[in-house]
């Protein structure tokens, strides 16, 4: 628990930190016109904007000095930054594999379409195991057949 902001922080094995805030709010604080730090003729206050319009206490301590939560905020903003970034390249890096896989299969349908060895009873099977969640209509379309073919064999 970070005493700072209340918020989880883990550290995964490149040593990088981990938080728990979500990516819409990591977005917000990594944006530094979302802080700001505060005197209230006592002591300095960080606060933050990521809830709509309204400022907030970010820290719960206060501050006799500006040094300090000055330096925090420069901190975290690169932290928060850097683990956006990296939430961001992981994501792409899924949509990528998953893309990839797509289109090895897509592949495979290709092949077994134009397999003309096969009859299309296989040809149906085999597309179907390949692709068990698509419809008759996009199997019809990729084997060169009819609907009425395709449920024939199904």
């Amino acid at each position: 628990m970070c005493k700072w902001c209340n918020n989880t922080i883990i550290r995964n094995k490149t040593n990088s930190m981990i938080t728990s805030w979500s990516d819409e709010d990591l977005e917000k604080l990594s944006n530094p016109n979302n802080h700001r730090i505060r005197w209230d003729n006592i002591e300095y206050h960080w606060e933050h904007k990521i809830n709509g319009h309204k400022w907030e206490p970010h820290c719960i301590d206060s501050f006799e000095d500006w040094k300090k939560p000055y330096h925090h905020l420069r901190y975290w903003i690169y932290q928060w930054s850097k683990e956006l970034a990296d939430r961001r390249i992981k994501l792409s890096e899924s949509y990528f594999y998953k893309m990839g896989e797509t289109l090895k299969v897509s592949e495979k349908v290709i092949e077994i379409s134009n397999n003309e060895k096969l009859k299309n009873k296989e040809k149906i099977r085999l597309v179907r195991e390949l692709l068990p969640n698509e419809s008759v209509t996009f199997m019809s379309s990729v084997l060169g057949l009819t609907r009425q073919c395709v449920h024939k064999h199904l």
